[in-house]
């Protein structure tokens, strides 16, 4: 490992610290700063914009095609699923999600076997990852 290396490595692990260390002052600054007139008028005029619209019109597309050939137990596990995370929140302290195991953004779909019901915080950090290779099985 090079100088250079090195150095990026320390930086981030400082920065990793600093983060743990000053996490409620952080998220506490970005929740009242405000997002600038200038960036809302860019993001208004995007979405008015053709890719906006196509962009828009593909993830509606995509949301509505997951939910066309399910069959009655992938609809009930959807279901029970939705309902356990929301039994799961009011009994403990901590937030639980409804996550699929291979996310939509890569393939993945409604189906009973892609669903799975994990701590927010899990399914924040695994982002579009696949649940084995997340929780380092693979």
């Amino acid at each position: 490992m090079d100088t250079k290396e090195r150095k990026k490595s320390a930086s981030r692990i400082r920065s990793r610290r600093y983060y743990i260390r000053h996490k409620k002052e952080i998220l506490d600054r970005q929740k009242r700063k405000p997002v600038s007139t200038a960036r809302k008028k860019a993001k208004q005029r995007w979405e008015r914009s053709l890719r906006g619209r196509s962009y828009r019109a593909q993830q509606r597309y995509k949301r509505r095609s997951l939910n066309k050939n399910l069959t009655e137990l992938d609809i009930f596990v959807l279901r029970e699923a939705y309902k356990l995370a929301k039994l799961r929140e009011a009994n403990s302290t901590i937030k639980w999600n409804v996550d699929h195991i291979i996310a939509v953004s890569r393939g993945g779909t409604n189906r009973y076997d892609n669903i799975q019901v994990v701590p927010e915080i899990w399914n924040k950090r695994k982002f579009n990852k696949h649940s084995k290779i997340f929780f380092g099985c693979n």
